[in-house]
C-alpha cells in the first residue's frame, strides 16, 4: 500500500509541475502578444510533458491562422527544401542523381561551378542576383529567366569562402523539380506526407503589413522567392515536418512585410517550437527572445549564450553609389548627433513608406545611447546572410558595450522595411542584454 501511495504522490507532483510550467509559458506568450501587438499561432512540444497549440491575439486587426490554414512561410521555406534535398528519391524518379542535375544547372551559370559549391554555399554567388526572375508555367514548374540577368557571373570565385545565397537555393529548387519531374510544392506534399495542395504558393488568410497609419492587407505576390522563401503552408504541415526531423537540430526565422515566423527544433531535449504570425511584427528581436524564454522555462536554466563574434568592414568602405550603403552611412552619423525625431526622420526617408512608426519610443532610446555610453561610435558594417538577412552597422563604446542595427529588406531591389536591434553587454529600453 505504501508503494502505491508513493507512486501516486510522485505522479501528482509531476503533473503539478507540468501544469505550472505550461501556465508560465502561456503567460509568457500572452505577454509577448500584448507587448508587441502581435497575433500568432504557436505550437510547442516538449518530450511527453508539454504540448501547446494555441492562438494568441494581441492585435485585434489581425486574425491568426487556424492550424490547417496556409500562410506565407518566408524563410521557413528552407527547412521544407532541405527535407526534400535529404529525402530518398521516390520509386518513379530517374536514377540520375541530384548532384548530376545540380551540376548541370550550376554549369550553365559558370563552367567551374558544381553541385558541391552550391550545397556548401561556397559557390561565390551573391545573396541575390539582380533581375533573376522566377516564373511559373501552367503546370506549376518554375523557370529562371537568364536573358535579363545583369550580374557578371564570370567574376564569381567558387571554393573560396562561405557565402549564403538565395540564388543558390533557386538552383536547388530547379534541380529538384528537374530530378523528380514535379513542381516543388507538389514534391513537398509527397515527401512530407501532407494533403495534396497543402503546400502551395497561395495563402488562405489575409496577411497584414504596417502602413504607417494602420495595418493593411498585403497584396504583394511573393512566389518569385520560390525555394528561398516563396512557399505557403499550414501549422499542421510544419508539425508533420518537425516530426520527420526528430533527430535534426534546426533554427529558422522568416520575415516579410506581412509575415513573422520561427521554426525551432532541438533533438537533445525533444523540444519543438513553431510560431506563425500573419503580420510584420515590428520588433523582430522579440521572437528569438521569446524562443529563448520558452526554452528557459522548460529546461529550468538559462542556457549560456556564446559571445557574438563578427567581422566588420570599415565605415569608410560604405559606397555612396549604392543607395542602402549611402543611407546607412548618413543614418549612423545622425545617431551620433541627432534627436530621437531626427533619427526617426533619417530612417524613415531610407525605409519603405509607412514601415516605421514616428511614435515608437525606440528612437529616443537610440538618441540616449551616446549620453549613457562614453566614446559611443560606429565600429563598422557587414552584410548579414543568416536570418533575418540585411545590412548591419555596429556601434561600440569604451565601456565595452555594443549594439547592432540591422536594416532588413524583403529582397535585393526593395528598400528596407524593418529594423533589427541587437544590444550586447548593455541595458537598452529598460532591459539588460
Amino acid at each position: 500500500m505504501q508503494r502505491h501511495l508513493t507512486f501516486l504522490c510522485i505522479s501528482i507532483v509531476f503533473l503539478s509541475t507540468a501544469c505550472s510550467t505550461k501556465s508560465r509559458i502561456n503567460s509568457a506568450l500572452e505577454n509577448w502578444a500584448e507587448e508587441n501587438q502581435a497575433s500568432a499561432l504557436i505550437y510547442i512540444h516538449y518530450q511527453d510533458e508539454i504540448e501547446i497549440l494555441q492562438t494568441f491575439v494581441g492585435n485585434e486587426a489581425v486574425t491568426p491562422p487556424l492550424p490547417n490554414q496556409s500562410v506565407q512561410l518566408a524563410s521557413l521555406t528552407k527547412p521544407v527544401v532541405n527535407h526534400i534535398l535529404n529525402s530518398d528519391p521516390q520509386p518513379d524518379v530517374d536514377l540520375l542523381s541530384l548532384s548530376a542535375v545540380l551540376d548541370n544547372h550550376a554549369h550553365q551559370i559558370h563552367p567551374a561551378l558544381n553541385s558541391l559549391h552550391v550545397k556548401t554555399m561556397t559557390s561565390g554567388l551573391p545573396r541575390d542576383v539582380e533581375n533573376a526572375k522566377i516564373t511559373f508555367d501552367e503546370n506549376g514548374f518554375a523557370h529562371l529567366s537568364t536573358d535579363s540577368l545583369t550580374w557578371d557571373f564570370s567574376e564569381i570565385e567558387p571554393e573560396t569562402t562561405y557565402q549564403y545565397s538565395n540564388f543558390a537555393y533557386h538552383l536547388f529548387g530547379l534541380a529538384l523539380e528537374s530530378m523528380h519531374h514535379r513542381p516543388l510544392h507538389h514534391l513537398a506534399d509527397s515527401l512530407i506526407g501532407t494533403e495534396p495542395g497543402s503546400v502551395s504558393y497561395t495563402t488562405e488568410i489575409d496577411q497584414y503589413m504596417w502602413s504607417g497609419e494602420g495595418w493593411v492587407v498585403d497584396d504583394a505576390n511573393y512566389n518569385s522567392r520560390f525555394s528561398s522563401g516563396g512557399l505557403c503552408a499550414s501549422m499542421n504541415d510544419l508539425i508533420k515536418l518537425s516530426q520527420l526531423q526528430m533527430d535534426s537540430a534546426n533554427e529558422y526565422y522568416g520575415s516579410l512585410p506581412s509575415a513573422s515566423n520561427a521554426f525551432y527544433r532541438n533533438p537533445e531535449n525533444d523540444l519543438t517550437i513553431i510560431l506563425l504570425s500573419p503580420m510584420g511584427v515590428q520588433n523582430l528581436n522579440s521572437i528569438p527572445a521569446l524562443i529563448q524564454k520558452i526554452k528557459s522555462e522548460l529546461t529550468g536554466a538559462e542556457p549560456e549564450l556564446p559571445k557574438r563574434k563578427v567581422t566588420l568592414n570599415p565605415m569608410s568602405e560604405l559606397s555612396d553609389s549604392i543607395e542602402i550603403e549611402r543611407n546607412l552611412k548618413h543614418w549612423s552619423e545622425v545617431v551620433l548627433s541627432g534627436s530621437g525625431y531626427e533619427i526617426y526622420d533619417a530612417l524613415s526617408s531610407s525605409f519603405k513608406m509607412g514601415s516605421i512608426d514616428i511614435n515608437d519610443p525606440t528612437w529616443a532610446a537610440i538618441a540616449q545611447l551616446r549620453q549613457e555610453h562614453p566614446d559611443f561610435e560606429p565600429a563598422g558594417f557587414r552584410y548579414v546572410e543568416e536570418n533575418p538577412v540585411g545590412l548591419e552597422v555596429w556601434f561600440t563604446s569604451s565601456d565595452e558595450s555594443h549594439i547592432a542595427f540591422r536594416w532588413i529588406r524583403s529582397d535585393e531591389k526593395s528598400k528596407p522595411d524593418n529594423l533589427f536591434i541587437l544590444p550586447d553587454d548593455m541595458e537598452f529600453m529598460g532591459e539588460s542584454f
